[in-house]
């Protein structure tokens, strides 16, 4: 048993090998890796920027996105009509309402230590990208939020908002936003 658990302390301490090379070669900063994170910074701020102006497009606090595809939207002002019209008093009511009804998965604010009466959410942008082939046409555009499947869902985005808080869609920014694009060659790579 001592012996078992010795070398397992040992295995379960480090990291495998390939992951260990992996880590290795990305640490050494490769033209690769440095093109990738600066792709993956441009969607993610493309992204992350449209659906922010969603959200201040429907009244709904939130502070604009610096890095990554989190958003962290705060619903108080929509509060009476929550309440009243749609029976949300907490925010994982308001996350079960929107994942229920419109397809819009959140995280309620209890998740991150909020009070439950508090109407946070969070939204993670990355699940607008598309498949994996559209992730990868994504990563390679200059403006992402602009490729079909990406408006499609920030547009779906924008519907639903409206239809929860009884407001028109906004469309900010969607006017000439969604432009054609070619199929990725890059999985036949």
């Amino acid at each position: 048993r001592d012996h078992v658990l010795g070398l397992a302390s040992e295995v379960w301490s480090a990291p495998a090998h390939p992951v260990q090379v992996a880590a290795a070669f990305a640490f050494a900063e490769p033209a690769e890796v440095r093109g990738r994170i600066a792709a993956s910074r441009r969607l993610h701020a493309s992204v992350a920027r449209a659906a922010s102006e969603i959200l201040a497009g429907h009244g709904i606090a939130h502070r604009a996105p610096a890095a990554g595809f989190y958003l962290y939207p705060d619903f108080d002002a929509h509060r009476d009509r929550l309440r009243t019209v749609e029976r949300v008093s907490t925010s994982r009511d308001l996350a079960t309402l929107l994942l229920e009804r419109f397809g819009v998965a959140s995280l309620p604010g209890t998740a991150f230590g909020e009070d439950e009466r508090v109407l946070t959410l969070r939204f993670a942008t990355s699940g607008l990208y598309g498949t994996t082939a559209e992730q990868l046409d994504a990563l390679e555009h200059p403006d992402p939020a602009r490729l079909p499947w990406i408006d499609r869902s920030l547009r779906s985005l924008d519907r639903s908002l409206a239809a929860l808080l009884g407001s028109p869609a906004t469309d900010v920014g969607s006017e000439n936003r969604s432009i054609p694009v070619a199929p990725s060659s890059r999985l036949a790579r």
